[in-house]
């Protein structure tokens, strides 16, 4: 069966309208604990809601609030009688993850990112116009919200997956399922980081006396390496105290660069593959 816009349109339609009341639930659901949320770090903290715990409240809540509507996109499958009804839909499986792809990766972002600037906004006024807080506003912009929709997008293609391979508890398992890769990369990324870059922190240390006429290189380790963001180095003292202002990055050229932002540009597009190969298994 080809992909029809047609069937494409009406399967859409369904979705929100056997999900509608769910959705709108959501939504307020999810505004009221952002509100509650942002009110007690803007009447807790003597300075507001600083905009270093805005970055943190919105990564942290869009990748859960995202993970546990991803699992419910398949939910249809985990009942027999309503996975019956759903293989029967004149419609294809390409078509199937097409609808669930546009509501978790474009829909529901936009949802959440309306609800939290509302959000924010009443907050904000709160802050500055009661309590006299002035804190710039996190616009999710700079290399924080690059990194943040990278990691969404990442987290939402392995908890597509997980939504239509299991039938039972579905977002528990892909909590579980979104950790265990999370632990991987990581790890993987401090291997990579030794084998890409061989003796880092001696490399710096080098680097640093040579450019500062010093008579012995100091110290340094690293002290930041995420996945895909710079290593950062700090310099320590005789004492083992990190040195104020003596911090280093380190980035891969942009020819090196590219090799794995290719890699990591292919990871959703295998995710996707292995969730329609899922959608084809389903059995009554």
């Amino acid at each position: 069966m080809q992909f029809s816009f047609a069937r494409f349109s009406y399967l859409f339609k369904l979705q929100f309208a056997v999900n509608r009341k769910l959705y709108l639930l959501g939504l307020s659901a999810m505004g009221g604990i952002m509100l509650c949320f942002m009110f007690v770090s803007v009447f807790t903290s003597k300075v507001g809601f600083q905009y270093q715990s805005q970055i943190d409240f919105v990564t942290a809540a869009l990748i859960l609030a995202g993970t546990f509507f991803t699992s419910l996109i398949f939910k249809q499958y985990g009942d027999k009688d309503k996975r019956i009804q759903s293989i029967l839909l004149p419609v294809s499986n390409t078509e199937r993850l097409a609808v669930a792809v546009l509501f978790t990766f474009f829909l529901f972002p936009l949802a959440f990112l309306a609800v939290y600037f509302i959000c924010m906004a009443i907050a904000n006024g709160i802050d500055v116009h009661v309590l006299g807080n002035t804190n710039e506003v996190y616009m999710l912009d700079g290399i924080e919200g690059q990194y943040l929709f990278l990691t969404f997008f990442l987290v939402q293609s392995l908890a597509l997956l997980g939504a239509i391979w299991f039938r039972q508890l579905a977002f528990v398992k892909v909590i579980v399922l979104v950790c265990l890769s999370a632990i991987f990369f990581a790890s993987a990324n401090e291997v990579i980081n030794q084998i890409v870059v061989k003796d880092a922190s001696a490399k710096v240390a080098g680097y640093n006396a040579a450019r500062n006429k010093l008579p012995f290189p100091l110290q340094y380790e690293i002290v930041s390496s995420s996945p895909y963001r710079s290593m950062r180095f700090s310099g320590k003292n005789e004492f083992g105290t990190y040195l104020e202002g003596g911090s280093y990055w380190l980035s891969l050229p942009d020819q090196q660069m590219l090799f794995f932002l290719i890699f990591l540009a292919l990871v959703p597009l295998f995710f996707f593959y292995v969730t329609l190969v899922k959608l084809r298994e389903q059995q009554l």
